[in-house]
């Protein structure tokens, strides 16, 4: 069953953002700034690695409907 142009839309979309946001977690685990930075930083820091499970997992979920679907 082919996927419609929008959801082959959001998943391109997913998979730039995905990609974009494990180079600024590997970018951030590059810095080894563990006990060193300040709490406003860290508390970035940790947003920034949530939004990367998050966006994996989502890219993940709409990877295997399309699957499904084929």
């Amino acid at each position: 069953m082919p996927v419609s142009a929008d959801r082959a839309d959001v998943l391109r979309e997913l998979v730039q953002a995905r990609a974009g946001l494990r180079e600024v977690a590997v970018r951030l685990d590059a810095l080894g700034l563990d006990g060193v930075i300040g709490a406003g930083l860290a508390d970035a820091v940790a947003g920034a690695r949530a939004a990367v499970v998050r966006v994996e997992a989502a890219t993940v979920a709409v990877m295997g409907e399309r699957r499904a679907r084929t």
